[in-house]
């Protein structure tokens, strides 16, 4: 789980189970992770990349 700068204030952080945060902050919502959409779009993003960078720097 990854926390907004809104729920840090009430205590919420980066790494946190969603049962610990709902613990602490019972109003939380929580949305859903769409991590293999987001792996596609920084694959497709580093080879885009790759074409104007070069390996050395």
């Amino acid at each position: 789980m990854t926390a907004s700068y809104e729920a840090r204030a009430f205590g919420i952080e980066t790494g946190m189970s969603q049962w610990e945060a709902k613990q602490i902050c019972p109003q939380l919502i929580s949305l859903p992770c769409f991590g293999p959409k987001y792996e596609v779009i920084m694959i497709n993003l580093m080879k885009g990349l790759r074409e104007f960078v070069p390996d050395e720097f």
